[in-house]
């Protein structure tokens, strides 16, 4: 029989969480998959994303720097997270079906202003102050 649980060693306690705060970001970066036509309680669930994007941040940190103290040396963890990440990067940026010539795909402009927004108020929420542009 297989066995199909994974163990992630020191960082097992976190890492279903991390699991959870990985879909909040997906469902608050999709408008909620569907979940706000369901009126309150979709909203609710829906909105939480926001709180999963910050929670996958600092479980990420977390699960990083464990990884790290655990290589040999610093040239052996690049070399490891280069083939863990560039992989998926590559079959993205493949599928997108940009011919890599310059000028790159343009940003629709309604995608960079709500992308604006976001970085702003995470800003404030950080700072507790607006970002003003100079």
């Amino acid at each position: 029989m297989n066995n199909l649980e994974k163990n992630y060693g020191e960082t097992n306690f976190i890492t279903g969480m991390r699991a959870y705060a990985a879909l909040a970001v997906v469902l608050i970066h999709s408008g909620g998959a569907g979940l706000r036509e369901l009126g309150l309680l979709g909203n609710f669930l829906a909105d939480l994303g926001r709180t999963g994007v910050y929670v996958f941040f600092v479980i990420s940190g977390y699960s990083v720097s464990v990884s790290y103290s655990k290589s040999q040396a610093y040239s052996i963890y690049l070399v490891r997270r280069l083939f863990r990440l560039a992989p998926i990067y590559y079959f993205w940026l493949e599928a997108s079906g940009w011919n890599k010539q310059a000028p790159a795909p343009v940003l629709p402009a309604e995608v960079a202003a709500k992308t604006s927004e976001k970085y702003h108020e995470a800003y404030r929420q950080l700072t507790g102050q607006q970002f003003h542009a100079e």
